[in-house]
């Protein structure tokens, strides 16, 4: 009786733990239709989280989720809608949301990042096959997905379509993958006030639902990692992946339960 008590204590625990790290992640393309957001979805449901598809950037809309998962698929600019929401978007992040962004264009990146004014980040195709990985303590390059190293997303067409300046990047931010030079940012992220914001260079629409490695793992850890920041207290906590319950938890469960209702009744017998 005392394993059984344990063991459903045990479930217990793994089942708030597991629920406790769940998200709403918002997904929302720059360029209306011409992404690909039907991809979006199961990366986020594979992922273990709740998508919610964006329609208008509104307040009402931002204040409904934990994480906006924004994709821009124009190499030429930034979506008319999404740059008209730039100032309501900062604002949430300031309030807790997670931004993150898969841009294309990256020229002009400064102007739709919050806090960003005074970054560098460069659109540029020199040395975009390659992508290194800089930090391998994240859900980014150990997640859901799977592993990511330094040859995972490499020959990618592109890899990315430019890099942030790591010298014009906040205090606090955190380099997580580079193309050969280090010091040429692919991923990073940063805190913004009490939410936080990650950046990417990857052109991620184009290989979302092709099934290759940005897709079948990257996506899915990108998902996660964006949750990890949302779950952090300025993008800093320690990830600690739990297994979800099984059915056979459950099982267990429900006959203690069953067992504890038992000895209750017992007891209000004697």
């Amino acid at each position: 009786m005392q394993r059984l008590q344990r063991l459903a204590l045990s479930t217990l625990a793994l089942t708030f733990s597991t629920a406790a790290l769940a998200e709403t992640i918002g997904y929302y393309d720059m360029d209306q239709g011409q992404g690909n957001t039907a991809a979006q979805e199961p990366a986020i449901i594979d992922a273990g989280h709740t998508p919610l598809q964006i329609v208008d950037l509104s307040p009402a809309e931002l204040s409904s989720i934990d994480v906006l998962w924004v994709l821009n698929p124009d190499n030429g600019g930034y979506g008319a809608e999404y740059l008209g929401a730039v100032g309501d978007i900062e604002t949430a992040v300031a309030g807790g949301l997670v931004l993150m962004i898969h841009d294309r264009y990256v020229e002009d990146a400064e102007t739709i990042l919050p806090g960003g004014a005074s970054f560098d980040v460069i659109r540029d195709f020199t040395d975009d096959a390659e992508i290194e990985v800089l930090d391998d303590t994240t859900p980014l390059t150990s997640g859901p997905g799977g592993t990511i190293d330094d040859t995972t997303l490499d020959g990618g067409n592109s890899s990315s379509h430019g890099y942030a300046v790591v010298g014009s990047l906040p205090a606090g931010a955190t380099f997580l993958f580079s193309r050969s030079n280090p010091d040429e940012i692919v991923d990073f992220s940063y805190p913004h006030v009490d939410g936080a914001v990650f950046y990417s260079s990857i052109p991620l629409d184009f290989y979302l639902g092709g099934g290759g490695p940005f897709d079948v793992i990257y996506a899915r850890n990108a998902v996660a990692y964006s949750v990890f920041l949302a779950n952090a207290a300025g993008g800093r906590r320690v990830y600690i992946p739990l297994p979800a319950p099984t059915l056979g938890d459950f099982g267990l469960l429900l006959m203690v339960l069953m067992l504890a209702g038992v000895a209750v009744l017992r007891l209000r017998n004697e």
